[in-house]
């Protein structure tokens, strides 16, 4: 009987043995599962924090391409947003803290843009809804911006298709690169 028992043993070591060869041999060669080729939902992809790096603006008909673009951060959580950032390619002049002149307010401010709402995604359309802005027309009840986006690795592309937001031109298109 014992040596019986000993050759079921060695028999099922031996099985053992064959089995995880080949589970090996197979994992080397085996297509990922249905859940690990599914795509996370667009909506994850745009969370954290992104930098501006490069935007472009349309305002009466002319363009500029900026690639040295000023400060600029974009946030987005699972619903909603916060943008900041500076349309211009020069740094913006200091205002003195004493008696400043409207001509110093407004060459400070001016490419100044900030807003911060909620967001939604259908597709590859990215809409915000701001709730509160620098620019109290941006914030009027039902306004939005609709950005057509693409993520490439750890670039974000946003580029307008509609806003009733905007006075006096579209939105700045963004190439942004993200931050965490």
């Amino acid at each position: 009987m014992t040596t019986s028992l000993k050759v079921i043993a060695c028999m099922l070591a031996l099985v053992v043995l064959v089995s995880v060869q080949s589970a090996v041999a197979q994992s080397k060669n085996v297509a990922p599962s249905k859940r690990a080729t599914q795509a996370k939902p667009v909506t994850q992809g745009i969370q954290g924090v992104w930098k501006v790096t490069e935007f472009s603006t349309s305002i009466s008909n002319a363009s500029r391409i900026t690639t040295t673009a000023q400060p600029g951060i974009f946030i987005f959580t699972k619903k909603n947003y916060s943008i900041m950032f500076i349309s211009s390619d020069k740094p913006r002049p200091e205002v003195p803290l004493q008696k400043p002149t409207n001509d110093q307010k407004i060459a400070a401010w001016e490419p100044f843009s900030a807003n911060s709402g909620t967001y939604e995604i259908k597709g590859t359309i990215l809409t915000t809804h701001p709730v509160v802005a620098k620019n109290p027309a941006v914030m009027k009840p039902g306004a939005f911006v609709t950005y057509d986006f693409i993520i490439q690795g750890n670039t974000l592309l946003l580029t307008p298709k509609e806003s009733n937001t905007v006075p006096g031109g579209a939105p700045p298109t963004f190439k942004l690169v993200r931050l965490e």
